[in-house]
């Protein structure tokens, strides 16, 4: 009698199945290292997004409150700095605007020096 594929396929296909479960709670592992991390970027995000509709209805206060609270969650991140300020200098409140733009400078400075010295 003659074996078929489909007699065999599901042992071979058990052991192929626990490889890949392990590669992937491998790969898990490793996400779990930089878990904290994709958060603060991910939410970072979400705040600097609701901002973005926030002032595009011409709310300018919520849109504020989440530009600030993206700035403050991620302050590495040149663009939510930059849109922190720029909704305060929309507002009038250019005193405070301004260190924000200078931060936001001096960080997108720092890292195209970065990526120059890199090549």
């Amino acid at each position: 009698m003659k074996k078929s594929f489909h007699n065999v396929a599901p042992v071979a296909l058990t052991g192929v199945r626990v490889l890949i479960i392990m590669v992937i709670a491998l790969i898990g592992i490793g996400f779990d290292c930089f878990g904290e991390i994709t958060r603060i970027d991910n939410r970072a995000r979400e705040l600097y997004l609701q901002g973005q509709n926030y002032e595009r209805q011409i709310n300018y206060p919520e849109a504020e409150r989440c530009y600030k609270q993206a700035a403050t969650t991620d302050d590495q991140d040149p663009v939510y700095l930059n849109a922190y300020a720029l909704i305060l200098q929309t507002v009038g409140r250019y005193t405070e605007a301004e260190p924000l733009f200078r931060r936001a400078l001096v960080i997108r400075e720092k890292r195209q020096d970065n990526k120059t010295s890199e090549l």
